[in-house]
């Protein structure tokens, strides 16, 4: 279901005041920035406090994996990538959805299958695969001027200002994280 931005930006504490524990949270590597806080491993600076991490070396180190950043629907709904989704027009009925893997994300409209296709989370990347819709799943990445269409049920990884197009539907992936 859509969600407010105060529902996905993340929620800031005092520095130096440790995260909550997540019992079911994914864990990925990733460093730290000087002041400790987690962060994708090749982040310049710190997400969370701006503060420079610098050219030094830092060790890799496991933490729970943050939102991926947000889905912006065609018509201003967000979605926060915390999990995958099912892309389609009745995509409350599918498997992936039902077994709890994916959320539905529904895209009202002409050309859309059921379940059109699905994006799935990775490590820090975001993954979408065409669920062999008839009319297709097609991309278009930050600065390209050109739609690709998906081979079915090949999975491709999206980086931050891709346009993701099922039928007349466009879904958007932002993301504070590098790409």
């Amino acid at each position: 279901s859509a969600v407010r931005v105060q529902d996905v930006a993340p929620v800031l504490r005092p520095v130096g005041e440790p995260e909550p524990p997540q019992p079911d949270a994914v864990m990925v590597s990733g460093i730290r920035c000087p002041k400790g806080h987690f962060n994708h491993p090749g982040a310049p600076v710190c997400l969370r406090c701006r503060t420079a991490i610098g050219d030094a070396e830092r060790p890799p180190v496991n933490g729970p994996r943050p939102s991926l950043g947000v889905l912006i629907r065609d018509d201003g709904a967000l979605f926060s990538l915390n999990s995958g989704y099912v892309l389609g027009a009745g995509p409350g009925s599918d498997r992936a959805v039902n077994a709890g893997g994916a959320r539905p994300l529904t895209l009202a409209g002409d050309g859309i299958a059921p379940a059109h296709a699905e994006l799935s989370l990775s490590g820090w990347e975001l993954r979408v695969a065409d669920r062999g819709a008839t009319g297709g799943t097609f991309v278009l990445g930050l600065g390209e001027s050109q739609w690709t269409r998906l081979e079915p049920y090949q999975t491709k990884t999206l980086t931050p200002g891709t346009h993701l197009a099922c039928g007349q539907r466009i879904v958007t992936y932002a993301s504070p994280w590098p790409g």
